[in-house]
């Protein structure tokens, strides 16, 4: 038996899509399985989208998994967004007259993020609550760690989110009061 549909990796053969695939088959000892490289921002995209379909017939992403696919998608699209920042007229120079643009609002599939939690099937604002509980874990897993196995867990992001301000929160007032403290002792 083999894959019916193969992971994808990125020019530099790093797994972009297909990771529960390749769990899959180490699991089965498998030594090689069938790649396709994806070569642009677009083939990427759909890529993911055609496997956040087939998942969503099977088992939905978890949240850490969007989060994961989501980076992926943000880091690719990073270079296109500064090339499109490079190419843009700027703000006049300070003493400098404005003359009146009548550019086109900004479309909102092009921003990072929305790409991101599009491709992953998510709104905007969930893949940001899911992104913070996810980077807050990464900068300190023995704090918040929890809270994304939690997320994965339940699917309750804002649950998980809630949580995470609550804490970041709490940790601001013990460090203004220590620093009253400090500045009064």
């Amino acid at each position: 038996l083999g894959l019916l549909h193969p992971v994808v990796i990125d020019g530099d053969r790093r797994l972009l899509v297909g990771g529960r695939r390749l769990e899959a088959c180490k699991q089965l000892g498998m030594l090689t399985i069938p790649a396709v490289v994806a070569s642009s921002l677009t083939e990427l995209r759909q890529r993911v989208m055609a496997e956040k379909d087939e998942n969503v017939c099977r088992e939905p992403f978890k949240p850490s998994e969007s989060y994961a696919l989501g980076k992926t998608l943000e880091r690719l699209k990073a270079p296109e967004a500064k090339e499109q920042q490079r190419k843009s007229p700027g703000r006049p120079k300070k003493g400098r007259p404005s003359l009146p643009t009548f550019s086109k609002p900004q479309d909102e599939s092009k921003r990072k993020a929305a790409v991101a939690a599009s491709a992953c099937g998510i709104s905007r604002e969930q893949y940001r609550k899911i992104s913070e509980v996810c980077k807050a874990a990464e900068t300190a897993p023995e704090k918040f760690g929890h809270l994304v196995d939690q997320m994965d867990r339940t699917g309750k992001v804002n649950k998980a989110h809630s949580e995470l301000r609550k804490a970041t929160k709490q940790e601001e007032r013990q460090a203004a009061r220590k620093a009253i403290e400090k500045a009064t002792g």
